[in-house]
């Protein structure tokens, strides 16, 4: 029989009541999704963004902006300039630099046309330094005077945190594609193109 217990200078008994629990709870919600956010990033997936309207053009109006090395830059956001290397833009396995811009941040990307369809659908690879971005332009005959115009980009980014935090560049590049929409029909009208049928 043990008469004497000793005291401990500090309390042995820990009690896991609600707010310990909740606390606990939330530390490990927040380290499994950082976990499968890695797991996602490290696998090398990228975004894919869409954007479409109905500009009042024929198809053969439109096509020739967007296959015009020129008229380019005027429409599509993030592009500063289009410098032709190789064949003209509308042929297929031809090349040619592009000057992008973000923000700040500046760079060159390679460019090939991958598929092209006259009068239905072109697209691109772009190659630089921070990923891979595919490019498309789609378009549809709605009546005479009417063309539905779709892009499509696909990129696939090179570097592991800037794809684990992709999320939060998502919005930033469906934005540069509504931008690119306005912009086509504003220069459209601005150096008076009209619909001939």
């Amino acid at each position: 029989m043990i008469l004497y217990k000793p005291r401990l200078p500090f309390k042995t008994k820990t009690y896991w009541d609600a707010p310990h629990l909740i606390l606990v709870a939330v530390f490990l919600c927040v380290f499994i999704i950082a976990v499968l956010r890695a797991l996602w990033a490290y696998n090398g997936n990228g975004y894919e963004v869409r954007a479409e309207t109905v500009v009042p053009y024929t198809p053969e109006t439109v096509w020739a902006w967007v296959t015009s090395e020129k008229q380019r830059s005027l429409w599509q956001a993030g592009v500063r300039d289009v410098a032709k290397m190789t064949g003209d833009m509308n042929v297929i396995d031809s090349t040619r630099r592009v000057f992008m811009v973000d923000g700040e941040l500046r760079w060159v990307a390679i460019e090939t046309t991958m598929e092209v369809e006259p009068l239905q659908r072109i697209k691109f690879m772009q190659v630089d330094t921070y990923g891979n971005r595919y490019f498309e332009v789609t378009l549809r005959p709605q009546s005479v005077c009417k063309t539905g115009v779709a892009l499509r980009e696909v990129g696939v980014v090179h570097d592991f945190w800037s794809r684990y935090f992709l999320f939060m560049k998502k919005s930033d590049h469906q934005e540069r594609l509504t931008t690119s929409l306005k912009d086509m029909q504003k220069w459209m009208q601005s150096k008076g193109e009209v619909c001939q049928v």
